[in-house]
């Protein structure tokens, strides 16, 4: 059996940054591996083209560029929210409100986004959250093995993503 969509994979990772000298910035080993349904865009589209028509025990290694892994580092995602209106909205969470903690913010249009809180302003009244991956702008270099493919079940098809 081979990778394509609607299949289960569960396969080991290793993630690096840059090329395979680089330091790990992620790990899927064989006592917890990644496990995902194949085409229901849960992973990275370029990882998943890279790794379709693998079979068992196949390995793969090989580098995304920033583009093709976890985007651009974009300096329009560094937004700088009201102190007071992130008091208001997590009075439950703002004791957690600290440089380099993520937090979740809800925009104008009911869309829940996680960021890390880059700075904290409490005079200016404002609060600097960074909205970018924290591995945009870096290449990335992925090897691991297929351990295992199966048909996905109606209802993991039906749901998007494996059980």
């Amino acid at each position: 059996m081979k990778i394509e969509d609607d299949k289960v994979v569960t396969l080991t990772c290793e993630l690096r940054e840059n090329d395979k000298n680089g330091k790990v910035i992620d790990s899927y080993p064989k006592e917890e591996p990644l496990k995902f349904l194949a085409g229901s865009l849960n992973i990275i589209q370029a990882f998943e083209d890279k790794i379709m028509g693998k079979s068992v025990n196949d390995s793969f290694d090989f580098v995304l560029e920033a583009e093709d892994a976890f985007g651009k580092y974009e300096e329009g995602n560094l937004i700088q929210i009201p102190y007071d209106s992130l008091l208001e909205a997590n009075t439950d969470k703002t004791q957690e409100l600290q440089v380099g903690h993520p937090i979740r913010v809800v925009d104008e249009n009911e869309s829940e986004m996680t960021g890390e809180v880059t700075e904290i302003n409490k005079e200016a009244n404002q609060v600097t959250v960074n909205f970018n991956h924290p591995y945009a702008g870096m290449a990335v270099h992925f090897s691991g093995q297929v351990l295992e493919i199966r048909d996905a079940s109606e209802s993991e098809v039906e749901h998007g993503h494996a059980h």
